[in-house]
Order: C-alpha cells, then structure tokens, then sequence
C-alpha cells in the first residue's frame, strides 16, 4: 500500500478501482445485514459476503497490478506503431474496469431455475460478457415501460401513463428484493402474485409484474391482486431479461441489482428466499 495516490502531477495509473470496489463490497453487505438485523435472516448469510466478493476482488487486484507493470515497464516498439489498441499500451483500459460485467453465479444462495448446468461454473467474475442472462448476473435495465399513474387517493393522475425504466422501477422498492413477473397469461399473474404475498407482507421484497402490450386490459385486475404492474410497451424487459413471450418467468432482483433467482414456477422462487430467510 502506497502513503500516497499522487504527487504533484503524477497519479496512479491503476484506474482508480479502490473506490468503486468499496461501493460494490458495501452494497453487497447492507442489504445482507439488514435482513439479519432485523431478525428474517441466520447470521450465516453474511458469510456469503466474502464468498461472493473475494473472487471479484482479487480478479481487481490481479488486473490493477497489469496496469502498473505497463506504466512501469518499456513500451515496445510495436506498441506504438499497432494501429488499433495493443493489450500492452500502458494506456490500454479494458472493460473490466466498468466492473459493470461482475456475476455471483457460482454463489451458494443464487437460483438458476433453468437447465444451465454450466451455470456454476468456476468462479470467473467477469467471464459472462455477451453471454445469456442467468442467476447471478447483474440485472439488465428497460426502457419503454408504462405505468398507470395514481394520486394518494387513488384515482387516475393526469397524464393517466408514465413511462419508467427497469431501474427507476427497482429502485422505487427502496432496498427490498423486486421480484419481476413476466405473465404467459392472468391465472398465471394471480398465482404468481398469491404464491409470492408473504415475502410482501413481511417487507422483504415488492412484485412488479411486467405485462406484454396484448394484456394490457389486465392492468386493473393486476393491481387489485395487491402488485405494482407495468406494461412492457416495445418489448424491451423480455428480450433484456431473456423471456420468450407467451412464456412465464420469475426473476428475483436483490437489493444490489444482482439477479438471486432466475426462475419458471413459484417453488424455484420460494428455494431462493429458503436460502436467505428462516424457514
């Protein structure tokens, strides 16, 4: 560890990861501690902490300790005469440094309800880019998704139609899971939603079903069920989170944006949540 980051006009060249690290590694324990604080969850699961963010940290550490050998070392000849980005530029950044890629897959309280039998693989935290969506992943953003607006009372807003993204819906949850229902149909909207209640009630998670423009009529009846309900308008939620339509999908968000579930029934869903909460 170094007594200082920069003197003068000279600064480290390792991209400044301490901090975004920090941020990952405390937004991945507090929603962790605060189950446990409040009672719902063991104390066990605040050991997944370190079994989730040692493989992401030390794949950081590895690739900061590349960048100061580049800064350090000759530049050879042919990397300043490659016409396109030489992976020993020492001004090369990869995109690992967004460290928007990370994935828990091989994480003990993840779900991938699917037939991906390679989902736990080794623990490669950014080895997924371009890859299918799975348990363990960071959760896509949407655009395009409308919401019936409505005033404390109750009653239709003027605009009577907001248009949100994903992230601005799951935020809206304020720290709990979201738990994201893609419909084949309404029955399957009203299971999903009963099955599902008691993890509302006790404050640890939100649904938020996600309608296809078809059902859009089905909009009241949703939302008499007890769920936030909003209208996929272009498509833009099902093809980001992989679900075909006139299928059905549960995909369980946490609070760190990390995708604990991805699931096709009410009994996958409820595994996930047996592995975080007292049973």
């Amino acid at each position: 560890m170094v007594d200082k980051f920069c003197v003068g006009r000279v600064h480290s060249p390792a991209g400044g990861q301490g901090t975004n690290t920090a941020m990952q590694d405390a937004i991945n324990l507090a929603w962790k501690l605060a189950l446990v604080h409040k009672g719902l969850s063991p104390p066990s699961l605040l050991e997944t902490y370190e079994t989730e963010r040692m493989p992401v940290v030390a794949e950081m550490l590895n690739l900061t300790t590349q960048l100061h050998e580049r800064a350090f070392n000759r530049i050879p000849s042919t990397a300043r005469s490659s016409p396109t980005e030489d992976p020993i530029d020492p001004m090369s950044r990869p995109l690992n440094l967004l460290q928007l890629g990370i994935n828990y897959r091989w994480s003990p309280i993840v779900v991938e309800g699917r037939d991906k039998a390679e989902a736990r693989g080794h623990q490669d935290p950014h080895g997924v880019a371009g890859g299918e969506l799975r348990a363990g992943d960071r959760a896509p953003d949407a655009t395009d998704l409308s919401v019936r607006g409505k005033d404390e009372g109750g009653a239709t807003t003027s605009p009577p139609v907001a248009h949100h993204t994903m992230y601005g819906l799951v935020a809206a949850a304020k720290g709990k899971h979201v738990i994201l229902i893609f419909p084949a149909s309404l029955e399957d909207v009203r299971g999903s939603v009963e099955g599902l209640r008691g993890y509302v009630q006790s404050g640890v998670a939100e649904a938020l079903v996600v309608l296809e423009p078809g059902m859009r009529e089905a909009v009241g009846g949703v939302e008499a069920y007890g769920a936030r309900v909003c209208v996929d308008e272009s498509g833009h939620a099902r093809t980001g989170y992989g679900v075909e339509t006139g299928s059905t999908a549960i995909v369980v968000v946490r609070p760190d944006g990390i995708i604990g579930a991805y699931v096709l029934g009410i009994d996958q869903a409820h595994e996930y949540f047996s592995r975080i909460l007292y049973v």
